[in-house]
């Protein structure tokens, strides 16, 4: 599917049809009762990337059975890329997004809501995050990323993004005959109000002068983007002929959380856009996660059989790495 892109593709036009494949969630909850299944009601006010959060953080704390464990933060911390340090935040309006920069070794997040846990435990291994979920209204987001934002961080510039920015080349979303009946589900949600306005920011964090190397890197960068997880990741990822280094897949509202495709099954459309329809091009780590039990082994075992790490929790929030021949 060629042709120039009308952003409605992956979540960048209000009209209501053709509909666009965007991802659902529903807006924060203050409610502190036990999250049901499906529904994350366990946000971190977009949390801190250090180890103690901020005092607006609003979830369900499970206690840890095990210590956590971070060696691709601690062990594998990298230096700022080149292009972040070069950057000068308080021109990032009148500044060109660095697309294929920004897309080399990020961490892609879709369904994301407020989760800050993927900065808070991942940062300094990555610094470029892709935060993608179509339930998310755009003055919510903002205000989250000014205040209470990332605790010991600054948010130092702030820039929106457009189709072009994102998708210089158009773009289409491919559905394979073998998912094309999930397509009446998504107009399902779309009709029940589930959407919110699409939009797309660029926010850049700068550390706090008082914080040390120890509470993350000194700098990095965050997109937003309120369009759908699978359409975004083949318009990005596809079109750039890259994967991101680390795919996260965190409670992401299959069931009553309004999503139309389960981005946990190994055989769905998430993951075959993931795994299958991009090449060579995948995701050397998939994180996976969320409050209940059966998030303790990698939603896609036999493509992510290495286990690295636990963070959080024992039985969810893990990181694995895909198969060595792959």
């Amino acid at each position: 599917m060629g042709g120039a892109i009308r952003f409605d593709s992956i979540g960048f036009s209000e009209k209501a049809a053709p509909p666009p494949f965007r991802r659902h969630r529903p807006n924060p909850s203050t409610d502190n009762s036990k999250p049901t299944e499906g529904r994350r009601r366990f946000y971190l006010a977009v949390a801190a990337p250090a180890a103690t959060l901020n005092s607006h953080a609003k979830f369900v704390r499970i206690l840890p059975t095990r210590e956590p464990t971070m060696p691709l933060r601690q062990d594998q911390h990298r230096p700022m890329p080149e292009w972040l340090a070069r950057l000068q935040p308080a021109q990032l309006e009148a500044s060109v997004f660095p697309l294929g920069e920004a897309l080399r070794h990020s961490l892609y997040y879709p369904a994301a809501g407020f989760d800050g846990r993927p900065v808070q435990f991942l940062g300094g291994f990555i610094h470029s995050f892709v935060y993608v979920d179509y339930g998310m209204e755009e003055r919510a987001v903002d205000a989250e990323m000014r205040a209470p934002g990332f605790l010991g961080y600054d948010l130092v510039g702030r820039k929106r993004l457009s189709e072009r920015d994102l998708a210089p080349s158009g773009w289409r979303p491919q559905v394979p005959p073998q998912f094309r009946d999930q397509m009446s589900r998504f107009t399902d949600k779309q009709e029940n109000g589930f959407i919110r306005k699409p939009f797309a920011t660029w926010y850049i964090f700068a550390r706090n002068h008082d914080r040390g190397e120890d509470h993350g890197p000194q700098r990095f960068s965050l997109v937003y983007i309120c369009a759908d997880g699978v359409a975004t990741y083949q318009a990005l990822y596809w079109q750039g002929q890259t994967a991101p280094e680390v795919l996260a897949i965190i409670q992401p509202g299959t069931g009553f959380g309004g999503n139309y495709t389960d981005f946990r099954d190994p055989d769905g459309f998430f993951a075959w856009t993931v795994l299958r329809g991009n090449g060579a091009n995948i995701p050397e780590y998939l994180v996976c996660g969320g409050l209940l039990l059966d998030y303790a082994q990698a939603f896609w075992p036999n493509d992510y059989p290495e286990h690295v790490e636990w963070f959080q929790y024992q039985n969810g929030n893990g990181v694995w790495r895909r198969r060595r021949d792959r």
